[in-house]
Parts: C-alpha cells; structure tokens; sequence
C-alpha cells in the first residue's frame, strides 16, 4: 500500500522549492556562510519546512535535504536553529577601525589618497601661476612644481577632512556619501581633527621652504577654505566659493617669483625678535631681525602689473572652469539635496529643461576659454606661434567639452561623474596651451 504521507512531503517539498525560485526568496549572494547577519528569508524557509515536518516524520528529514541541496541554490546553507532566533550581536565598526591597518585604510580612505583627481584640479592652477612668474628660470620653475604638487597633495587632502567633519551629519543622508569614514562611524572626530593636524604640518613644512609673500597669499584664502563645507546651507552657488578657493593657486604659484627671502629663514628673524623682546638682549640684532622681516614682507615691488593682469584673467578662467565641472559632479546628488534643503548649482540648473541646462554649462565652458585666451593674448611675448599653438589646444578642449557635454543629464548620474573625472586631462591641455604661449 503507498505511503500517502511520503509522497504528500515529496509533492509538497517541490512546491515550497518552485515557490521560492519563482518569487526569488533569497539571501544577498555569498562565497561563504557568515553567521553573524542572517535574513529574515531565511527563517521563514526553515519555518515552512518546519511546518512539513507536522505531516509527516518522512518531511523533516526531505526538508533538510532540500535546504543543504542544490535545490536552494540562492539560499545560504542552514546553520544552528539559535541563529535565527538570537543572532550574535555585530561589532560596531567603529571597532573595527580602531584597530592597527583597519584605522590606517579608513584615513586613507578620508584624505582620498585614492582618489587623487581632486590634487590634480588644485594643482594645474599652481602651475599656471609658476609658469608666468618663473618661465625663464627653467630649474626654479621644476623645483616649484616638485614643491606645489606636494603641497596641493596635502592641502586637498586636508580640506577632504575639513569637509567630512563638517558635514558629517548631511554625508549620511546622501547615498554616494554615506558610507564615508566618519559618517559611517568608521574614524571618530577627534582621530579625523589629529589627522588634519598632521596634515596642516605637512602643508607648513612646505611654506617653509617658499617665499614669505607665498606664506601671506595662502594665508588670506584660509578663511574661504573654513567656510566653503557650511556654504550649501546658506548660499545658492557654493561651486562658486570652491572656485575662489581651488583657483587660488594662481596666486600662490606666481608668489614664487618673489626674490624674498623663506619663510624658514624669516621665522628665524622672526624668533630673533620673539627672542629680544622676551629677555632684553642682544637689541641690536633684535630689531634688526624684526625690521628687515617687516620690510621683506612688505616688499611687493617685483610685482609686474602686465604679469599681474594675466594671473587675473587665468584666475577668472579657473572659476568658471570650477563651475562647470563641480556642478556637473553635483548632478549625481541633486535629489538627496533637494530633501536635505541644500543648495547647489546642481539644483538651479537641473531645474531647467535638459537642453537649458546643457546650454548653461556650455557657457561656463566658453567663458573659460575666453578669459583663458585673453590671459594668453594679453603675455608681453611677441611670438606668433605660441599663440597659434596654444589657440589650437583651446579649440581642442572646446572640442573634448562638446562630445562629453551633450550626453549630461540629471537622469544619468553616473555620466555626471565621469565627465568629471576626465577634468583633470582638460586641465593638462589648459596648462600645456599656457607653456607654449610662454615658451614658443
């Protein structure tokens, strides 16, 4: 006679694995077994074998066989029945990054060292301005770009810093940013402030090695540089502030030309002073080391007003540049912003109909050609073919913006940033454009 209750489980055990093939009840993909994060799936497929079970002995034993068989090929394998019902508790992760190698590659991760894309946009202005300033002394101008590229590495990576602490509350609420090391939890604000505090004594070794007028120009734009992570909050157009900050080597750049003496040997006049007015000796030399420090940094008379007005007009490029490709990363977070009631040009111009707002950027673009090439025309040089040369290195970025900006769209994030990643080529042929006007 047939054993009704064994092919009941059979029949029944098939529609249970149908069942959960077709409507894809299954846990998250995994090599291996990780029983500390177990779904709630899962407790419902052992709670329906479970229930088989009741019918017949002849279930339990089929059940588990399905459950440990290919039968279930996107289920993880059955653990202890305690798992289901007390998982072990997880290990904040904090934790976790609090430990030797786990701390190292999350500040790793928050200066964006791998990232390095950011170094290079802040660092193709600094050579703009020590290309006007040292064109003609060929072994100055290498040792300035040796010394820029390592102060704008730890200058970038300082304002990542500065902008996660900040916003560390705002980067939890955007998808792209949540996951970063102090939102996330993985590094506290204290570890992030000493790191930063390591990192500004990186960027002071380097000041020390340059003019004391270098040392006064990087200085006036700190404050900018504080204000730019609250400047979402309050300001319709915080791109533009990043302008003024990432353009402002520029300046710092041209500073190099300064015949003034370093700041190493002016903080050493300068501790001659400290040290005279402090114990009363040796006031001769006191006041001799305070007045000529005073007199240094005071001495601006080097400065060529013709040299001057390009490094205005390059600096007014490098803003609209900053614009336009800041803006454009900013479309992959303009929904989060909305419900955050940020601000951003990202939001004013996805406001506006897809050509509109491609029209827009495209300005952006065309005004940094212009100011660009006016900076380049306005060079004392007399020579033809730098200008021919470098015009073409214009048409050719306005060619590279042309193919790339014409698929931008706010519902193609993903476009988004890759347009800014391949900025940093675009600031190579700016760079390049201003190298063969000077040296042609």
């Amino acid at each position: 006679m047939p054993d009704f209750g064994e092919a009941f489980s059979r029949v029944s055990c098939r529609i249970l694995v149908g069942f959960c093939e077709k409507t894809r009840l299954r846990l998250p993909a995994r090599n291996k077994v990780d029983n500390t994060i177990i779904h709630r799936d899962a407790s419902c497929h052992a709670g329906s074998i479970g229930t088989l079970a009741s019918f017949s002995p002849t279930a339990s034993s089929l059940g588990a066989t399905a459950l440990h068989s290919q039968d279930f090929p996107r289920l993880l394998p059955m653990t202890s029945p305690s798992t289901f019902s007390n998982p072990p508790p997880l290990t904040p992760p904090s934790q976790h990054a609090s430990r030797g190698w786990g701390l190292l590659r999350q500040l790793w991760l928050l200066g964006r060292f791998p990232r390095p894309i950011g170094v290079v946009l802040l660092f193709w202005p600094c050579v703009w301005g020590a290309l006007l300033s040292l064109s003609d002394r060929i072994e100055s101008l290498l040792a300035a770009i040796i010394v820029l590229a390592i102060g704008a590495f730890a200058a970038r990576a300082g304002g990542c810093v500065w902008n996660d602490i900040s916003d560390r509350h705002i980067d939890r609420g955007v998808a792209r940013t949540a996951n970063r090391p102090i939102a996330s939890g993985q590094v506290s604000v204290l570890v992030a402030l000493i790191f930063l505090a390591g990192l500004f004594g990186v960027a002071m070794m380097v000041l020390l090695s340059l003019p004391i007028q270098t040392g006064l120009v990087v200085g006036s734009v700190l404050p900018f540089v504080a204000l730019y992570p609250f400047a979402k909050r309050f300001f319709f157009a915080p791109q533009l502030i990043l302008g003024l900050c990432f353009n402002w080597g520029v300046f710092v750049g041209y500073s190099l030309g300064s015949p003034s003496v370093s700041g190493a040997e002016g903080l050493e006049g300068l501790l001659t002073g400290a040290t005279w007015l402090l114990t009363d000796s040796a006031e001769a030399s006191g006041q001799a080391g305070i007045s000529a420090l005073v007199a240094m940094a005071a001495d601006w008379t080097w400065i060529d007003a013709a040299s001057v007005r390009v490094a205005l007009c390059l600096y007014g490029a490098g803003i609209c540049w900053t614009l336009l490709y800041d803006t454009v990363y900013a479309i992959q977070d303009h929904r989060d912003d909305r419900l955050q009631g940020l601000k951003s040009t990202a939001i004013l111009v996805t406001n506006l109909p897809a050509q509109s707002m491609r029209g827009v950027l495209a300005l952006w673009g065309l005004a940094t050609l212009l100011l660009f090439w006016l900076g380049l025309v306005w060079l004392r040089d007399e020579s033809t073919i730098g200008l021919i040369v470098a015009s073409c290195l214009l048409l050719c970025v306005a060619a590279r913006w042309g193919v790339r900006l014409h698929r931008i769209d706010a519902a193609t994030p993903q476009l988004a940033g890759q347009f800014f990643l391949r900025e940093a080529g675009t600031g190579g042929l700016l760079t390049l454009a201003l190298a063969s006007r000077l040296m042609l």
